[in-house]
C-alpha cells in the first residue's frame, strides 16, 4: 500500500472537491457552473468557518472530508459536511484517516466533539462511524407534505 498523505485543500487541489460536488448535483455541468462553484469554495476556504482536507496517494487526490464551524449565541460546533473517497480506493481506511485527521484538527481548535449527519441509506458510512465510536445524539425525522 502506498503512503496516504492528508493535506488542507487549497486553490491548487480544490478542483477535486468542486468536480465531485457538481457531479452529485448534475450529470453534466457547464464551465460557468464550474467556475462559480470553484469561486464559492475558494471563498469558503478563506473563511474561518470552513475546512477541507484531501487525501492523496502519490500526487493523486483520492478523497476528501470537509467541515463546517457553526456558531450560535451560546455554542460553537464543528460538523463533518461530507466524506468522499473514489470508489477504486474505498476499503483502504482512507475515510477513517480523514475523519481522524478532522478530529485532531477540531481538538486543536478547542472543540471537544465533532458532529455529522448521515442519511439512513448510507449503510457503509454508518458502519464506519459507529466503528470509530460516533454515538447517536439526535434523530431527525422528516415527513413529506
Amino acid at each position: 500500500m502506498k503512503k496516504i498523505i492528508i493535506t488542507p485543500a487549497d486553490e491548487f487541489n480544490i478542483d477535486f472537491v468542486v468536480d465531485y460536488v457538481l457531479k452529485c448535483n448534475f450529470k453534466t455541468y457547464s464551465e460557468i457552473q464550474y467556475e462559480k462553484t470553484k469561486a464559492r469554495y475558494l471563498k469558503l476556504l478563506k473563511s474561518k468557518s470552513y475546512l477541507c482536507f484531501v487525501a492523496m496517494i502519490d500526487t493523486k487526490i483520492v478523497g476528501y472530508v470537509d467541515l463546517d464551524i457553526r456558531k450560535s449565541d451560546c455554542l460553537s460546533t464543528i460538523w463533518i459536511n461530507e466524506i468522499y473517497i473514489l470508489k477504486k480506493f474505498r476499503h483502504l481506511k482512507i475515510a477513517t484517516r480523514l475523519i481522524k485527521h478532522a478530529e485532531r484538527f477540531a481538538k486543536d481548535l478547542g472543540f471537544d466533539a465533532i458532529y455529522l449527519n448521515i442519511e439512513p441509506e448510507k449503510v457503509e458510512c454508518l458502519k464506519l462511524v459507529e466503528k470509530i465510536r460516533f454515538k447517536y445524539v439526535q434523530y431527525i425525522l422528516r415527513k413529506k407534505i
